[in-house]
């Protein structure tokens, strides 16, 4: 029951989705930057809310960590979408290339799915339902 209550609401933390890094030779920590890019977290989340296990879980997800390149990116969109459950994604109100590129990902949310913006300190910006 307690994976059921931590999916329920599922919050991203930074480096959540990345690689460890590795060990060089000489014992220093190396990461691959190509890993921890925007477009690659964003591919590693979608894969992680489209998997079917999660479907009937996630309710509440809390991306306000999410780098606003991946929330921007299609294959996260069309993820989201799948979940039928989902009632509240929370993400960043700054950083968007566009505010039109916001209003997107809010199309692509299921029926009933309200967007809340947070700011840096977590204080809320804007809400849409």
């Amino acid at each position: 029951h307690e994976l059921d209550s931590r999916c329920m609401r599922f919050k991203y933390e930074p480096g959540l989705f990345c690689p460890r890094p590795q060990l060089t030779r000489s014992g220093r920590q190396s990461v691959n930057t190509k890993e921890t890019s925007s477009s690659n977290i964003a591919f590693r989340l979608a894969r992680f809310v489209a998997q079917p296990q999660w479907h009937p879980r996630l309710q509440d997800l809390d991306f306000s960590h999410v780098p606003v390149q991946a929330l921007e990116a299609d294959v996260l969109h069309r993820s989201l979408r799948k979940l039928p459950r989902l009632q509240t994604l929370f993400v960043p109100w700054e950083g968007w290339s566009m505010p039109s590129e916001r209003n997107r990902l809010w199309r692509a949310l299921p029926d009933g799915c309200a967007l809340r913006c947070v700011d840096a300190l977590g204080v809320e910006r804007m809400a849409r339902d």
